[in-house]
């Protein structure tokens, strides 16, 4: 049977409460205002620092940034590698289970 690398191994995840305006800490960037929601398959809110936006670092992300296999997070939050990387060097992440898991099962 076919491994399927976008597999959510360690989950449920679900969006933090928050409302638009409000400024949050983001694992990444520091303090940000959520600005809108993304419509990744789990949606997720978005910050804006300056005029950068991307999905804040926080809660259930944070904790799948450090579990899950990369083509896991891109699937269902909808963001690139890049910003997956991004997110692992900033918490400190070089590997994860999820990871390993994939390795294993192929």
């Amino acid at each position: 049977m076919p491994v399927d690398p976008t597999k959510l191994r360690f989950g449920p995840y679900q969006s933090p409460c928050f409302k638009i305006g409000q400024k949050v800490d983001c694992e990444a960037r520091g303090e940000v205002t959520i600005f809108r929601i993304s419509d990744g398959r789990i949606p997720w809110p978005v910050g804006k620092k300056g005029s950068a936006l991307s999905l804040v670092l926080t809660g259930d992300l944070a904790r799948s940034v450090r579990q899950e296999a990369v083509p896991a997070i891109k699937h269902w939050w909808g963001v690139g590698t890049s910003a997956v990387w991004k997110w692992r060097r900033a918490l400190g992440v070089e590997d994860t289970e999820g990871n390993r898991l994939i390795r294993v099962e192929h």
